[in-house]
Formats: C-alpha cells, structure tokens, sequence
C-alpha cells in the first residue's frame, strides 16, 4: 500500500470519527439543552434507597453507585444534576428545572390526574396514550368518553405547552426512568412461532395468566416484558391486530410467540445457556462502548461493541442460530428480536423508531453499565425546592 493510499485511510478514518462526534453532540444539545444550576432555578430532590450488600462498606458501594449512575445521567455534566451521599443507604439528587417549567408541569399533571380519575380502568390508557403521543389511541379514547371530550383536548393542550419548554435534562419523571434501571444487558434466543423447541406453548400461555410471568415454572424458557410497544406495529390497523390478538398478531407479523397478561405484552424467550448469553455464571463480559448510528433504513440506531471475552460469547451464541430471532433485553425488558443474519461477533445495534431521548437512554445505561449495588426502583421521597434554599 502506498503513502498516498495510507493517507487517504487515515484521513477516512479521522473524517468518520468526526461525523460521529458531531452527531453525538448535535443529539447531546438536542436533548439536553443549556441548563441553570440547582441554587439559580430550584427543582426537584428525590431521594433513593441503595440495597447496599451486607459484606461490603456503605460509604464505598454508595460512592460507586454514584459514580455510575453520575456516568448514565449527565456524564458531560451539562445538565447540573448533583449526586450526594445521604445516608448509610439514601442518595440525594438534585434536579435544577425552572420555576415556569414546573408550573406548566404541575398544571398538565393535575388536569391529567382529575381526568384519570372519572374515566376508571381506562386512566391507564389515556395516560400511556398521552405519554407515547398516539393521535389515533386519544381520539379513540375521546370519542368513547364523549363527555369528557373537551377536557381531554384541553389537556392534550396542557401537556403541548408542558413539553415544548421541557427536555429530557429537566423532567424528573425522565430522570427517574434514567435511574431506574440496572443496566443489565442479556441477549437469548427468541422462540420461534411453529417451531418452540423442548418446550409445550400452551402450557406457559396457561402459567402466565394464572400466576404471572415471574412465576412460570420451566427451566427452557420464559416470559420477558416488551419495553415499548410501538416498536413492535407500523400503523394504527395493526395496533388493532395487536391488540384484538396478541397471539395471532406477533405470530402473523413477527413470527414469535407473543401475548398479553395484566396490562402488559410479552415474548417468549429461551433461557438455556445454548441459547443465551447473560451475566449469570463465572464469565464476565461488558459492553465497551455504545454510541449513536444509523441502520440499513437510515435511520437513527444504537450501536455497541462487546469486549473480546463478550465477543467471544457472542459468536457461539449467535453461530448456531442464524436466522433465527434474537431479544436484545436490557433490564428484564425486550427492546428488539431481529432475525440473525449472519454470526455476529463483537459488534451489534438495537433498532427501532426510537426518539431521541430514547436513543440517549440506552447509550447512556449501556455506557454506564451496572450497578454495583441495587436502587429502589422509585425515590422515597419527591420535594419541589425553590431557588437558593
């Protein structure tokens, strides 16, 4: 190869790492613009509890739990959340969101609230309908609550005006999403439509609406929560499909085995080790690095890079199972189940329509990786702060 052809390389290279930088930033900016401190705008304090392990100090697993979640939240530290040490076992965090924003949130959440509580079991539709900003499901909603049309469109428009001065840096309920997690990354085989190996279907369809998906009894396979629904349809007809059908629906359109039990829509998956590659055992493996890319679509994606030893276990996860569907499942919840095209190794992305506060969130937890020791899933306590108090 000669100089000028090396050059040439280099200089590929260098423009591609570029590229990448300036579309990680323009998402950074994007999602989290320029934000005040805590003292300058007030916000919100919430408080968790970590289960720190009993053989270990507190004040070193704490440390390093905050040093995780400091990592998945605002690494850059553009947004001015602060993480301090409460307790033996409480951490504080302080979220800066201006006294405006958080007026037109506590005006969207109260009208959200009186409208939830005259529409019974159906509150939880509105409220995921409202969240996922589905037109199709609201209107659907309105026209089967007529009398509370006008205070449904009147609180469309409060959470209109709420989210246009918002950003993922200073909505709490973000933030809280953000901690949430363990950042526990597993990928397993998806069992296949037809063709369930070693297991009988029926049998766990059967478990699950009887005792729930955490109480299947089977050492082959079990029942894993999808994460966000509108990966999984295109258009408004086949979220009917979906929701008339799970099983015919996800065995139709997807060739899995699918279905719904207490509000929630699951996936089979295999939980053998031939067909898993997970966290339990001796071997470690991470992700080494995560960042924002585009799939074979052009659209925006989430691509990561396994270390040597996950790399390594990736290929012999994947090698026997081309074409055959494989969950990527982050936190116990089912984010994609691609069909393998070919062996993968040590690089793989998640795909799907996400939005950017979305593609932020995995990169972020992926970036992060575990923690060392488990978060409450919801703070203690939530207290709105004014500025300099």
């Amino acid at each position: 190869m000669g100089s000028r052809t090396i050059w040439t390389v280099v200089i590929a290279l260098c423009l591609g790492t570029i590229a990448a930088a300036i579309a990680w930033y323009a998402l950074l900016r994007a999602v989290f613009p320029s934000q005040p401190t805590f003292d300058e705008a007030g916000g919100y304090v919430l408080v968790y509890e970590v289960d720190v392990p009993a053989a270990r100090n507190g004040d070193e697993v704490i440390s390093d739990v905050i040093e995780v979640l400091q990592q998945r939240v605002d690494p850059q530290g553009v947004l001015q959340i602060q993480f301090r040490h409460l307790t033996e076992d409480q951490i504080e965090v302080r979220v800066p969101v201006p006294p405006e924003i958080r007026s037109l949130r506590s005006q969207y959440l109260d009208a959200r609230e009186a409208v939830v509580s005259r529409m019974g079991d159906a509150g939880d539709e509105l409220v995921a309908a409202l969240e996922g900003d589905t037109a199709g499901r609201l209107e659907s909603l309105k026209s089967r609550f007529n009398h509370l049309s006008g205070e449904i469109d009147d609180l469309i428009d409060k959470r209109d005006a709420y989210q246009a001065q918002r950003s993922a840096g200073n909505d709490p309920d973000d933030i809280v999403r953000l901690l949430r997690g363990a950042g526990v990354l597993e990928f397993r085989i998806a069992v296949m439509a037809g063709k369930a190996e070693g297991i009988n279907v029926q049998e766990l369809r059967d478990q699950l609406e009887e005792v729930g998906a955490a109480n299947v009894d089977s050492t082959v396979a079990r029942w894993f929560e999808i994460n966000d629904l509108e990966q999984w349809y295109d258009h408004d007809d086949q979220l009917a499909d979906l929701e008339n059908d799970p099983e015919d629906f996800f065995a139709r359109y997807r060739g899995l085995v699918g279905d719904y039990h207490d509000g929630k829509y699951y996936l089979l998956m295999y939980t053998t080790p031939r067909k898993s590659l997970t966290h339990e055992g001796d071997t470690d493996w991470k992700i080494d690095r995560a960042w924002l890319d585009s799939d074979r679509m052009g659209r925006a994606c989430v691509a990561f890079r396994l270390d040597p030893v996950g790399g390594q276990l990736m290929g012999r996860l994947t090698g026997p199972h081309v074409q055959q569907p494989m969950a990527i499942i982050l936190d116990g919840q089912v984010f994609g189940a691609p069909t393998l095209q070919t062996q993968i190794l040590n690089r793989g992305q998640i795909t799907g329509n996400f939005s950017q506060a979305e593609l932020l969130y995995l990169i972020r937890v992926l970036e992060a990786g575990d923690l060392p020791a488990p978060l409450s899933s919801e703070p203690v306590s939530v207290e709105e702060v004014e500025a300099g108090q």
